[in-house]
């Protein structure tokens, strides 16, 4: 509940009081233990701010998997500012048209996207910066000011896949974002054992609920991969002791297909998810055969945020299922003239 009330910038508290050496997260350029993560937000926050961060204002951030995106999300919450997380792989088209719908203030990306997105950026009047001006201008940060955050504010907006039309803007508030994590490391029995490894963008709001937050609730390591090939994901989880790594049904197809990956390699993992997309039953036994693990399913999506549904630890696993609702939701099925249905129909 403390936390709850506190937002994002209370959520490496209690890992700070209990164990601020042990490492909050690992990337490829590095690892930060909670000390130095915290104190790496707070600068973050100062130097948004003296780039006109405010309150409020949206930061649009195209960043790959490191670092400087997990460090710049946390300090724009410090400011209660909102993030928009822009996907590298968009087409340039696409990136504009969600810069002009947000219209940040500021943007974070690589040169090459901030070139192709330099009209958009023009029409909305926003600043633009690298992940390098960002490092320097953390280096040469002040103190952070001072910032009451108001939990149920807009804190985030997720955009939908638009595969249906045009993407929509989901916003979710700091309070929303930190919910699945709560409930999630509360039902699953997480510690500061776990060891949480993710390779999909975090650009998608959805994958900071669950690495960086998550993992700072549990009170346990966010590994960032920044590879999706199934010889790199392997090597992160043996590198890094990874024991518990989610990823989609193509991931775990090209895990059980190659001949290149040595099962003793993943024997640290405890659990493995599937999310993203359906997982025929096959591949799941398939992957259990292999590697000794079963592939709990997930269901989730962008307005909830992230998992809605996940099979039970040790539970019985109903194939063709998405496993047990989360405690905290519920869901209700109407039919086509909007009556409410009992939950067998």
């Amino acid at each position: 509940v403390a936390l709850m009330r506190a937002g994002i910038p209370g959520v490496l508290d209690a890992a700070l009081r209990a164990r601020p050496e042990t490492t909050a997260v690992v990337a490829r350029s590095g690892r930060l233990s909670y000390a130095e993560l915290d104190a790496r937000a707070g600068d973050a926050a100062a130097a948004l701010w003296e780039l006109g961060l405010r309150p409020g204002a949206r930061l649009v951030a195209t960043m790959p998997n490191d670092l400087d995106v997990v460090v710049a999300f946390h300090g724009a919450m410090r400011l209660g500012a909102i993030w928009v997380g822009i996907g590298e792989a968009l087409a340039a088209p696409e990136k504009q048209h969600l810069i002009r719908d947000c219209e940040p203030s500021l943007m974070l990306a690589p040169a090459n996207v901030l070139d192709e997105c330099s009209e958009a950026l023009a029409d909305v009047k926003a600043q633009s910066r690298t992940a390098d001006d960002l490092r320097a201008a953390i280096a040469a940060a002040g103190a952070a000011p001072g910032v009451d955050i108001d939990v149920h504010a807009p804190a985030g907006i997720a955009y939908t896949s638009g595969t249906t039309g045009v993407p929509k803007g989901i916003v979710h508030s700091q309070h929303n974002l930190l919910l699945p994590g709560e409930v999630l490391v509360a039902s699953r029995g997480w510690g500061p054992s776990l060891r949480k490894g993710d390779c999909l963008p975090l650009t998608i709001l959805n994958l900071m609920v669950l690495t960086t937050l998550l993992t700072a609730q549990a009170q346990g390591c966010c590994v960032v991969m920044d590879r999706r090939d199934a010889e790199g994901i392997t090597e992160w989880i043996e590198n890094e002791q990874v024991t518990h790594w989610n990823g989609v049904p193509a991931q775990l197809h090209d895990l059980v297909t190659t001949k290149q990956v040595d099962p003793a390699r993943l024997r640290s993992l405890r659990e493995v998810w599937r999310g993203g997309g359906d997982c025929p039953d096959q591949l799941r036994v398939r992957f259990a055969e292999i590697y000794g693990l079963p592939i709990r399913a997930t269901y989730g999506l962008t307005e909830a945020p992230t998992v809605v549904s996940i099979d039970p630890v040790g539970g019985e696993r109903h194939p063709g299922g998405s496993g047990r609702v989360l405690p905290h939701l519920w869901v209700i099925t109407r039919g086509a003239d909007g009556t409410l249905l009992p939950h067998d129909a």
